[in-house]
């Protein structure tokens, strides 16, 4: 990389954010654990926590900057683990959205049935009272 930009290292849309810390550099101060991420030289990105700061000579005076960055396997681990159990979870609210809305559906069915038999039921119940008070009306004729 001697001779080439830094920024290159750098994914386009953080680009900015990296020039904001160059310029907090040139103002004499430090950038501890910055979790960011770099390219790497096939174009991949690489999440790292880099630590950035001015160098100096023997006389104080600003020579450049310098960084250090270091993946983290495990943390890619528990990034990846934390991947995993949210498509876990979406699937999981995917099917028992789908239960839920068959349930949904068999209830409408079973109420529209109910609301039948109770209609047939009441229809019955008439045709019956009104069966009764015609034998009523005949047994009193007759008497």
């Amino acid at each position: 990389m001697i001779g080439q930009s830094v920024l290159r290292l750098y994914s386009p849309d953080l680009v900015k954010e990296e020039r904001e810390i160059m310029a907090q550099l040139k103002a004499g101060q430090s950038i501890p654990n910055l979790d960011t991420v770099r390219i790497k030289k096939n174009g991949q990105p690489v999440p790292v926590s880099a630590t950035l700061s001015r160098s100096k000579t023997a006389r104080e005076k600003s020579s450049g900057s310098r960084s250090s960055c270091t993946t983290s396997p495990e943390r890619r681990k528990i990034e990846e683990r934390i991947l995993h159990l949210n498509e876990e979870l979406e699937e999981k609210v995917a099917t028992r959205t789908a239960e839920l809305a068959r349930s949904v559906e068999s209830l409408k069915a079973e109420t529209v049935a109910r609301k039948q038999l109770a209609e047939d039921i009441t229809h019955v119940s008439e045709r019956e009272r009104q069966r009764l008070a015609r034998n009523c009306m005949m047994t009193w004729r007759r008497s």
